[in-house]
């Protein structure tokens, strides 16, 4: 296990993560719908970055916390928090080890966050801490997507396109390309962003991410205690199958009954 969580240039502004990655609201019906249905009154949000999600909860009547390890991220959430009114407790601290000293209605995590944990023990780390912040009746939903195999046997060696924004700042455009290598035998895809910057400068920020296969996350989440209740391959829950892009399992902690 890392002895400490590894700190990407990606996540080192949440100004540029939000331009890099623009809001998408779509899936926002589906977590309202599971707290509604929960009649949840506290939810977790883990890896919660700039705070969309749990802005939008908050919002709705929810008392929410979110953690993060990035404190830029968690920066930029407390100031969207505040410009929209939404009252959240920010906490900095690792999803894998945290004791928050309370349970949860609904823990929560989405946006591929799972892929930042790179092997098993770190894993195994993270759903243990989320069983001990669970409340016996409370859900745990996960998201993410389905690794697709064709484009990970294909390195990109040569860079492609992978964004472009205006800089916070008002330098101008900058230009985002990727490339990326797979290893099969620890399912790391490591990426390599190259940021082209106004000035003609490039910057480059390299992280890395754990692939995981749809039967290989039932049978972790399933060993580490917890029972699925509903896999979704998309967020109007269209049940999964072979040709889904998206995981989206909704657990509860302990056995099937």
């Amino acid at each position: 296990m890392l002895d400490h969580p590894p700190r990407y240039a990606l996540y080192d502004d949440g100004r540029h993560f939000e331009l890099m990655y623009p809001t998408d609201r779509s899936d926002l019906p589906f977590w309202l719908d599971e707290a509604s249905g929960l009649s949840a009154n506290s939810v977790l949000e883990l890896a919660c970055g700039t705070g969309r999600l749990s802005k939008a909860l908050a919002q709705s009547g929810l008392n929410v916390t979110g953690i993060d390890f990035s404190s830029a991220m968690l920066h930029h959430a407390r100031q969207n928090g505040a410009a929209h009114n939404a009252s959240i407790q920010w906490i900095e601290t690792d999803m894998r080890s945290f004791d928050l000293g309370t349970q949860f209605d609904l823990i929560i995590l989405t946006g591929n966050s799972i892929c930042h944990l790179l092997d098993t023990p770190s894993l195994e780390d993270c759903l243990a801490s989320i069983r001990n912040h669970l409340r016996p009746d409370g859900k745990f939903i996960l998201s993410v997507f389905v690794p697709d195999q064709k484009l990970l046997k294909r390195h990109s060696r040569e860079p492609e396109p992978f964004a472009n924004y205006c800089d916070p700042n008002g330098m101008g455009e900058i230009t985002v390309t990727h490339t990326y290598e797979y290893e099969p035998d620890t399912q790391i895809k490591r990426i390599w962003l190259q940021h082209h910057l106004p000035n003609g400068e490039v910057e480059h920020t390299t992280f890395d991410m754990k692939m995981y296969f749809p039967m290989e996350l039932d049978a972790l989440l399933r060993y580490n205690g917890f029972c699925i209740l509903n896999k979704w391959a998309d967020y109007d829950r269209k049940p999964f199958g072979p040709d889904a892009s998206q995981q989206i399992l909704v657990c509860r902690a302990g056995s099937p009954e």
